[in-house]
């Protein structure tokens, strides 16, 4: 069994234990104890910074606190730590609820402005229950942008759905996608995805979605990248959104005219006309 002053010894490159000669009197250095407490602090910060947001402390932390921890116990009974564990895993079902939201936020906008009510405030808060601004960064593409193609502020995408007159420092070219087409509405969404990708704390989708109109039964196909994200206080946010028309393809060829028959050729003087005979 190993005695206090061996054990002191064996862990003084890792503690800066100073064994004194006289008695073998464990003296422990105040002053590397307070290294050690603002590295673990720093540690600790790091890891809240990176995004994760529970009670509890790091495995990554615990590795690094706890072999400091058991052989100093004096300073382990001082300091409490709880092990941290990561973002919950975004699932299947929540990307669903997520663009279903998305949808009957675009068709409840829609209404409250042929309602004439205040649509602007619907969709500012459309987009902060939808949308991450001010909480990560958010890389938005709109279908219908095209002098300022890319939005990374939430002013930017609120422009974009309402319209460039009704938001400071909105854009010209926006006219309120969230409006319908020449301002008559939207009646319904619906995503037709191809595929989920499910990372964690993030999560893809790829697909088209369909814009019903309504003033008629007419249907605008859009393609669709969204991105989502879970933000800090555990609501699943879009952080990546990317909106195409389909690609035209290759125009046909205009259909072959057949040339015009070549006009009669004039008989000489004193013939029938029309057509020379053989």
């Amino acid at each position: 069994m190993l005695t206090l002053p061996v054990l002191a010894c064996a862990l003084a490159p890792a503690l800066r234990i100073a064994v004194s000669s006289r008695g073998g009197t464990v003296v422990m250095l105040d002053d590397r104890i307070r290294q050690i407490e603002g590295r673990i602090t720093a540690l600790e910060t790091d890891i809240l910074k990176d995004g994760y947001y529970d009670e509890t402390f790091s495995s990554r932390a615990a590795r690094v606190v706890g072999p400091i921890g058991l052989a100093a116990g004096a300073i382990a009974s001082t300091l409490a730590y709880s092990s941290v564990t990561a973002p919950r895993p975004i699932t299947t079902a929540e990307l669903v609820v997520a663009q279903r939201e998305w949808g009957d936020a675009i068709v409840r906008i829609s209404k409250t402005y042929l309602a004439g009510g205040d649509y602007v405030a619907a969709a500012a808060q459309a987009a902060d229950e939808l949308y991450g601004y001010g909480r990560t960064d958010v890389l938005f593409k709109p279908t219908k942008a095209a002098e300022v193609p890319f939005r990374p502020t939430g002013a930017g995408a609120l422009s974009y759905f309402v319209g460039g007159d009704k938001v400071e420092g909105g854009y010209a070219e926006d006219k309120g996608f969230a409006l319908g087409p020449g301002g008559v509405g939207w009646k319904k969404v619906v995503f037709d995805n191809h595929k989920f990708d499910l990372n964690g704390a993030t999560a893809q989708a790829m697909g088209e979605y369909y814009f019903y109109s309504a003033a008629d039964d007419s249907v605008a196909k859009v393609e669709y990248t969204f991105g989502y994200k879970r933000n800090d206080d555990g609501r699943v946010r879009i952080y990546l959104h990317h909106s195409s028309l389909p690609y035209p393809g290759k125009k046909p060829p205009p259909p072959v005219v057949p040339p015009p028959p070549p006009p009669p050729v004039p008989m000489p003087a004193g013939g029938g006309g029309g057509y020379p005979t053989a």
